[in-house]
């Protein structure tokens, strides 16, 4: 009897295809393993008693992967050629062979002198220098992210649901964005909102936590640069940095060019087998322009340009010269009180956004306010345009002050400026896919490591057209 297991793998560094044939040849069983794009097929030949055993010992060792899109199995006819792959990785994460062996099937082991001298430290409120993190005794904020010694420590200061954990537990082991709990809130005024968690990702990490968690420390903090980190979408995973888990031949692509994000860009037309069609670019940023672009027939158009005000007094000046708009800074300025003073920002949605946060008075929490609305639906903000490819400023802020004199709740008139910044994009796409017959449209910047903006602009962008983000690549390169 022939057995396939298929995997849709969303990666071009084939980790799974590395496991699968680590574990198919220790079951000393006939197999073939096959590659096509993104499926890969491991083949097992065997009698009922051999596969049974395969199934329930050896196919459960390979660790799960954030990259793992589906997978089914099914019997096939007969063996294909095996596809003998080169694999030019090697990483200490932990696998179920790590935790049952305490080596990992990359030869990456325990090292006893460091976990004893660093659970020693730790204990002592010491910090621990580990392969380039820093490592200490959680006492507040003032890190990358917080590592908990178990993860169900997670609950005393995170929210937390399935997706969530499982993600953490991965082979990847990701640093997510997690929203702290309200009652860690009420008893610590100063804590943020939203925080970055990752899980033990070492064998030696994961033991020192081991012996941490049992001593009664729930969390460590982390300094350290992040290479992985994701958000859990309402569908789907988004990566949002992966500088870790791409292959040498994309990563050396990407060092080739002088324009790291086109070239990114570049791998997700492959990625999706694009290369040769009409395709929309949509970069929204934090520290670059944002701007939406056609690529048709060798050809370019740029659509859309932000131009961010030099001033507050720019603002109103701008704001003035509308009818009404003389009425609406006079009612503002006796409610509320006004910003002023020179901005100094990128031309991107991010700015905007900081700067209506100031003029409304959330500050930055115009970000943890729209994340944290539990309403369906939030104001609808003016988002137009004051030429063919110039965005109005303008109007989306005189739009945004009138809803805060009216008396909309900040978390409504917060979630409302990214529901509309979706809506905006939709009706863009469904102009682009008459004026261009373009059928696809990918999404890319760190304005959507908002995972807010993200879920939003997936939601109404995919009727008449493709709209997604890579499923591999991270959003930008900076």
């Amino acid at each position: 009897m022939i057995i396939c297991f298929e995997f849709n793998f969303a990666s071009s560094q084939k980790t799974l295809g590395f496991f699968l044939g680590f574990w198919a040849k220790k079951s000393g069983l006939k197999y073939a393993i096959t590659y096509d794009n993104s499926i890969i097929n491991l083949y097992v030949k065997g009698d009922e008693a051999g596969l049974s055993k395969f199934n329930d010992e050896f196919i459960t060792m390979v660790p799960h992967s954030i990259f793992l899109q589906n997978s089914n199995v099914k019997i096939a006819d007969e063996m294909p050629s095996h596809i003998d792959a080169s694999f030019d990785f090697k990483f200490n994460n932990i696998t179920p062979l790590s935790l049952k062996s305490g080596q990992n099937e990359f030869g990456f082991g325990k090292n006893e002198e460091f976990m004893k001298s660093a659970i020693s430290d730790l204990k002592a409120g010491k910090s621990v220098v580990f392969d380039g993190f820093e490592i200490s005794k959680f006492d507040g904020f003032e890190c990358d992210y917080l590592l908990p010694t178990n993860l169900k420590t997670l609950p005393k200061l995170f929210v937390c649901d399935e997706k969530t954990l499982i993600a953490l537990a991965s082979f990847e082991k990701p640093v997510l964005t997690l929203k702290t709990n309200a009652i860690f809130r009420g008893n610590h005024e100063n804590a943020p909102m939203y925080f970055d968690v990752r899980s033990a990702w070492d064998i030696d990490i994961y033991e020192i936590c081991k012996a941490l968690f049992e001593d009664g420390i729930s969390f460590l903090q982390v300094r350290a640069k992040v290479d992985f980190k994701i958000s859990v979408l309402e569908n789907s995973f988004l990566s949002i940095v992966n500088n870790k888990f791409i292959s040498k031949e994309d990563f050396d692509f990407i060092n080739s060019k002088n324009d790291k994000n086109l070239a990114l860009f570049g791998l997700n037309l492959k990625e999706f087998d694009l290369l040769s069609k009409t395709v929309t670019r949509i970069f929204l940023s934090h520290k670059s322009s944002d701007f939406i672009k056609v690529y048709k027939d060798e050809n370019e158009y740029e659509l859309l340009k932000i131009n961010t005000p030099k001033s507050y007094e720019e603002i109103y000046e701008k704001i003035q010269s509308y009818e009404g708009g003389d009425r609406l800074l006079q009612n503002y300025k006796a409610a509320y009180e006004l910003p002023s003073g020179e901005i100094n920002l990128p031309n991107n949605f991010h700015s905007l956004f900081l700067i209506a946060g100031n003029i409304l008075g959330f500050g930055e929490k115009i970000f943890d306010f729209a994340r944290d609305f539990g309403g369906q639906k939030g104001v609808r903000i003016d988002y137009k345009m004051s030429s063919k490819n110039e965005f109005d400023e303008i109007k989306f802020f005189r739009s945004l002050m009138s809803f805060k004199l009216a008396g909309a709740e900040p978390k409504n008139i917060s979630f409302g400026c990214f529901e509309s910044l979706a809506f905006f994009i939709s009706d863009f796409g469904d102009i682009i896919k008459d004026e261009f017959e373009c059928h696809d449209m990918l999404l890319s910047g760190m304005l959507f490591e908002n995972k807010t903006i993200a879920n939003l602009v997936l939601k109404y962008s995919n009727s008449n057209y493709k709209t997604r983000f890579s499923e591999q690549y991270g959003l930008e390169i900076s």
